[in-house]
């Protein structure tokens, strides 16, 4: 199962049917986990969590540092509803004002793009890329890499910064990236939809009030998490298991 409890009430309420026939259901996150067994705890012993895995070795030799030089923060994200991208294009906007030379880069395409394109208009230090082969060095050159989505299953791209040294500033939302970032010891967390929130923590990142390099080490020795060894064990020892 890949999304929050509420993605699935919304868009897998009908698979409830064929539970008592499943083994077992995987899920993205313990915070996912511990949600379905309080609203489905007729079903608490059928499922588990096993993380998505991460090739930190493979991400980190594909990031270079010859391109997207210069202080910005970025976004990598498909630019639909669920991202909320437009909580940072808000808070971006409130924080450039007295940050002229502060820039953000957004790597994606979806269905709102025209929508934050025309957002964006009044503000030139909002780019767009559009959807990017490979967004590895975009990320790592950055000073943070924003999240602000609604609803996430795990949140693959905050463990892609976390191999790449680069902060994570995200939306509080179900279910992974409070998990990922260790409830805010492992990168930063906002109120999801809160732009002055988040306003104030770009400022405070970018003015240094913030002690990044410390939040920065705490993701990438935790990352072990998420290594293919840990989780293929996982794998093999539930499949022997049923």
């Amino acid at each position: 199962v890949h999304g929050s409890i509420s993605h699935f009430n919304l868009h897998c309420a009908p698979i409830l049917q064929y539970i008592p026939d499943y083994d077992k259901i995987i899920c993205l996150s313990h915070s996912f986990e511990n949600d379905f067994k309080g609203q489905y705890p007729e079903y608490a012993d059928k499922i588990t969590c096993i993380y998505n895995s991460i090739n930190a070795q493979n991400i980190r030799a594909k990031a270079k540092t010859d391109k997207y030089n210069g202080k910005y923060f970025c976004i990598v994200s498909r630019l639909d509803k669920e991202k909320d991208n437009e909580t940072v294009i808000n808070a971006f906007k409130i924080f450039s004002k007295n940050h002229p030379d502060a820039k953000l880069l957004i790597a994606g395409n979806g269905v709102l793009s025209e929508k934050l394109h025309e957002m964006a208009r009044d503000c030139p230090q909002i780019k767009f890329l559009g959807q990017i082969d490979e967004p590895y060095t975009l990320i790592k050159n950055s000073v943070a890499h924003i999240l602000s989505s609604t609803s996430e299953g795990l949140g693959m791209v905050l463990l892609e910064a976390a191999t790449l040294g680069t902060l994570s500033i995200s939306s509080r939302c179900k279910s992974g990236p409070p998990e990922i970032l260790m409830d805010g010891r492992a990168g930063i967390l906002f109120t999801p939809g809160n732009q002055y929130e988040l306003a104030q923590i770009l400022n405070d990142v970018w003015t240094g009030k913030i002690d990044t390099k410390k939040l920065i080490k705490t993701a990438t020795d935790n990352l072990n998490r998420f290594s293919a060894k840990n989780n293929v064990k996982q794998i093999f020892n539930l499949i022997e298991n049923i």
